[in-house]
């Protein structure tokens, strides 16, 4: 059991994302010092699962008012540290997902001023969802 750590690179707050079947809660943008979310539980990944393995990101956003739920499959490649703790999802700028085990709590890839919790900067955020990812309106 590992637990599931999300980090947004991106330019707004992502309100849910889930790992397969498990929840990782909601992921403000990241900060310098701070991924944007919190440790929610829990991915399986038993000893000796061989890689790399799939792994379906789903995540939602509110976008001109409506909820926008998105669609990812991303390959967990390794490695896989000898006592893994946890499950970091990392949300880049360029619409990319990166997943990885470590053992303890995951670093930070990238270090990005913030505007406020829910937005990159003041006006003009863009987010690459749709560029590659599956979108659609409501779930």
């Amino acid at each position: 059991m590992l637990a599931i750590n999300g980090f947004n690179y991106t330019d707004l707050t992502i309100s849910s994302f889930s790992v397969g079947a498990s929840g990782g809660g909601n992921i403000f943008v990241s900060s310098p010092t701070s991924g944007g979310g919190s440790t929610s539980c829990c991915v399986v990944l038993y000893p000796g699962a061989a890689l790399p393995r799939p792994v379906t990101i789903e995540w939602m956003r509110l976008v001109n008012g409506k909820d926008r739920w998105c669609k990812k499959t991303v390959q967990l490649t390794g490695p896989i540290p000898e006592n893994p703790t946890a499950f970091g999802v990392h949300f880049m700028p360029d619409g990319e997902i990166q997943v990885e085990v470590t053992q303890g709590y995951p670093k930070l890839k990238l270090r990005l001023a913030n505007h406020n919790d829910g937005h990159r900067k003041a006006e003009g955020n863009v987010i690459h969802d749709e560029e590659k990812a599956v979108c659609k309106d409501g779930r």
